[in-house]
């Protein structure tokens, strides 16, 4: 989480002079100037605790207290070269005329700070993004349309979005990195696609780690629609392994950027939901998966033999889970929709015959009408619970990261 700060009455915020624990155990040249990673100059204990009374505040606030009281917020397995995603900003400084790929200053929303050091980024981002800043520096003319940066009345790109892939292990990509990279574009200076799709063919022979390749054109003009994404070379789609399987993914898909706590949070997902559908018994439970995105919890449970029932508003991102779990015959129903909409009743009514049936949904989050409509579904499966052909029980289960 960055800590950009912000301006009050056109006058900048007075900088922060950041002071360092002693025996805080990462270190980086960029934290005094970069609005990201405000807690590392702490202690990573510290940190911890801080994100702990953070949690207790928040549930405080709604007078909620765990029935099993509050754990400690677990340790990552890396705490350095661990993120999978990286959004920077390009930008060229018009005194200089340098290019910074970075994020914005501390308390300075106009100013970007070049981070080729980054401590978090992973190994194979850093290389790529290196290379992309050396590119943009001095662009090729056959890269021009895509690397030139905006500066003024002139040039097109803004930003990048790379997401690094965890591929699996018969995956034939030739690189032992795969990134799908997406370029921010001023829609308005764009050139034609085929000249662009040109550029990006160009640009993939020279990083060959970067699998797929695409462009999001951004408008400035009221008139137009607020952006338009375009898949220009290689991939638009790639697998993404989760946990024994994988997941679909493309440029837009959202990614857990700690694998190793993402990994931990699969397997308490599995744990959680073993013991709230099993009671003992072998057969299978019912998984109602809300806000399911690509399917990454619904794949997971409906690896271990679970119905998995997954509903997500996005069209794009439920057609990759519905892909996924067809190609690894996993038992995952995809229902398009706003959960508001399509509440836990309209989703379950075609599966009350099933013998075991039982469900534990998982709420990714959401609007308050989505919330009343759960509610809804959960008290009229309670009036049914004593039918024959009804659910036996409902468990609702909102596991924490």
């Amino acid at each position: 989480m960055g800590d950009r700060g912000n301006r009050h009455r056109g006058r900048e915020a007075a900088p922060v002079v950041i002071e360092w624990d002693p025996e805080a155990e990462v270190r980086c040249v960029h934290v005094q100037e970069c609005g990201a990673c405000p807690m590392m100059p702490r202690k990573y204990d510290d940190q911890r605790a801080a994100k702990a009374e953070r949690m207790h505040k928040a549930l405080a606030r709604y007078d909620l207290t765990p029935t099993g009281g509050y754990g400690d917020v677990d340790r990552a397995s890396a705490i350095a070269g661990y993120r999978r995603r990286a959004k920077l900003v390009v930008a060229r400084d018009p005194g200089t005329h340098d290019v910074s790929v970075g994020l914005y200053r501390r308390h300075d929303n106009q100013n970007v700070v070049d981070i080729p050091h980054c401590q978090v980024l992973s190994p194979g981002l850093i290389e790529l993004v290196a290379e992309i800043r050396e590119l943009v520096n001095d662009p090729p003319p056959e890269l021009g349309c895509l690397m030139t940066v905006s500066s003024g009345e002139e040039g097109v790109l803004t930003s990048i979005d790379a997401r690094e892939l965890c591929l699996p292990d018969d995956d034939e990509h030739g690189s032992d990195t795969a990134v799908l990279l997406t370029l921010l574009l001023t829609a308005e200076r764009a050139k034609p696609v085929e000249e662009m799709r040109e550029a990006a063919r160009a640009l993939r022979q020279r990083l060959p780690q970067i699998a797929g390749l695409a462009v999001s054109l951004r408008y400035s003009s009221r008139s137009q629609s607020s952006s338009e994404f375009i898949a220009l070379s290689g991939v638009s789609e790639s697998k993404d392994v989760v946990g024994r399987g994988y997941q679909l993914v493309s440029h837009t898909s959202f990614l857990h950027v700690h694998r190793g706590q993402a990994e931990r949070l699969y397997r308490l997902v599995e744990e959680v939901v073993t013991r709230a559908v099993g009671d003992g018994s072998d057969k299978p439970g019912k998984i109602l998966d809300l806000y399911g995105g690509t399917g990454a919890i619904a794949l997971t449970l409906a690896r271990l033999g679970h119905h998995a029932t997954l509903v997500e508003s996005y069209p794009p991102a439920a057609a990759l889970a519905s892909r996924a779990a067809q190609a690894q015959r996993l038992n995952v129903e995809v229902v398009t929709g706003d959960v508001a909409s399509v509440t836990l009743l309209d989703v379950t009514a075609r599966h009350q015959a099933a013998a075991h049936g039982q469900i534990a949904f998982r709420c990714g989050g959401g609007q308050p009408s989505a919330t009343r409509a759960v509610a809804r579904g959960t008290r009229e499966h309670r009036r049914n619970a004593a039918r024959p052909s009804g659910l036996r029980r409902l468990r609702p289960l909102q596991p924490e990261p």
